[in-house]
């Protein structure tokens, strides 16, 4: 983009940050003599673009990459999970609703499509219908964990779980620490700042988190990297290749193992109300083949869980 465009477009943004819309709406206001900016698509780094004050990019439409992810993850379940209820959910780019024609964006019923040919025994979970543009975070990819609670109930439920997740003493809603995701980071978009938050209660409290690369028992919540350059990490501490999560006050015995990218660090913790263990498994740092050092798989419900980002860059997978 020339220097002149690139320019208006960081003005523009900064007009529209001006618009933002209320937590949990959709819609920006109109502003007076621009009623378009709310609405626009500002083009603000190379891929990148903002729209009333969130930044996302287009993420990766490589048809065969995601059909390399799928044949992974049937790898898996077919190698070490041939006994359990499989099941899989798709995260929705934050661009599914920021983008319009002509920009091209990845349906997640497509994505669907392709990992339900490769797993034919999994349960399709369709979790967008409760995600829009507002539960993720402006500056980052990232979903907000506040808006996470219904898409928790809604794959425990299909899991057959048989309880609800939500707490009898309730959530509490705590303020962590100002957050400037990727595109804040990386492109020094003019973006107002996200917030971290943390979601507690007696149950997610109690939990804690083990794992063959952790010193020692971990807390869900990791507080010193609330001051690292990625907060977001402060749930389940970022990335691992196998971490265990044992909830002693969740509602059920029931185990559940969670093939998953990094949106899965902000909602395990949902899931630990209901599971009283949830193993978590990165894909892109432990090959499949030696999944067996670290599982013992006995009739756990299984759940594939990915963003379209992930799935566009399968070749990720080992």
């Amino acid at each position: 983009m020339a220097k002149p465009a690139r320019a208006l477009a960081v003005l523009l943004a900064l007009a529209a940050i001006l618009m933002l819309p209320a937590p949990g709406t959709q819609a920006a206001p109109a502003a007076p003599g621009f009623p378009w900016l709310g609405r626009a698509i500002l083009p603000a780094a190379e891929g990148v673009f903002i729209k009333a004050g969130y930044a996302a990019e287009a993420p990766p439409q490589d048809r065969a990459q995601i059909e390399y992810a799928a044949k992974k993850l049937a790898d898996a379940a077919r190698d070490w999970f041939s006994g359990s209820r499989l099941f899989f959910a798709i995260v929705p780019n934050k661009w599914y609703w920021l983008a319009e024609p002509p920009l091209p964006r990845t349906e997640p019923g497509d994505v669907a499509a392709i990992l339900a040919a490769a797993l034919p025994e999994a349960k399709y979970i369709d979790i967008s219908g409760l995600l829009g543009l507002s539960h993720y975070y402006r500056t980052d990819s990232h979903w907000d964990q506040r808006y996470l609670m219904p898409v928790a109930e809604a794959l425990a439920d299909a899991m057959g779980l048989g309880v609800r997740l939500y707490p009898e003493d309730g959530l509490t809603v705590r303020e962590r620490a100002p957050y400037r995701g990727l595109y804040s980071r990386k492109y020094g978009l003019p973006l107002m700042p996200d917030t971290i938050y943390t979601l507690h209660c007696a149950a997610i409290d109690a939990a804690h988190m083990d794992g063959p690369a952790l010193p020692a028992p971990m807390p869900l919540y990791w507080e010193e990297k609330l001051e690292s350059l990625d907060p977001y990490s402060v749930y389940t501490g970022g990335v691992h290749s196998v971490v265990t999560i044992y909830s002693p006050l969740a509602k059920t015995n029931r185990e559940l193992v969670v093939f998953r990218d990094s949106f899965a660090s902000s909602l395990a913790p949902l899931l630990a109300l209901g599971y009283s263990k949830i193993t978590l498994i990165d894909l892109r740092f432990v090959p499949e083949k030696l999944l067996g050092k670290y599982i013992e798989p006995s009739g756990q419900d299984v759940l594939f869980l990915y963003s379209t980002l992930m799935l566009g860059s399968g070749a990720q997978l080992k």
